[in-house]
């Protein structure tokens, strides 16, 4: 049974300023072992589209949750995985110049 979607957009340069205090706002210490992996532009496109999925996934659930409380990492194909007990997620993250963009559809799992 769908939960709900979520859908959320911003301007990458959003996080230009004070990007250590978004990484740190937003990333668990696994992402941000990633995120320091990539140069300095990437990075900024990463956090960029992790804020706008957390924030799109936070639109989806059913329950309260904390952006820092969400781990996004990549699947074995490389595609952004989030795992949460009692739900099957979707998600997608996409760059585009300018802009990032997440999207979520959560499904509650049947027992």
């Amino acid at each position: 049974m769908i939960v709900g979607i979520g859908c959320d957009i911003v301007q990458i340069d959003r996080f230009k300023e004070r990007q250590n205090q978004w990484k740190e706002r937003i990333l668990t210490q696994r992402e941000q072992v990633l995120y320091s992996s990539f140069q300095q532009s990437r990075q900024r496109t990463f956090l960029a589209g992790r804020f706008a999925a957390k924030e799109a996934l936070i639109k989806a659930l059913d329950i309260p949750v904390s952006m820092k409380s969400l781990e996004i990492l990549p699947d074995s194909k490389g595609k952004p995985a989030i795992h949460i007990g009692g739900y099957e997620i979707h998600l997608s993250i996409s760059h585009e110049k300018e802009y990032a963009i997440g999207y979520a559809l959560v499904e509650r799992e049947y027992e």
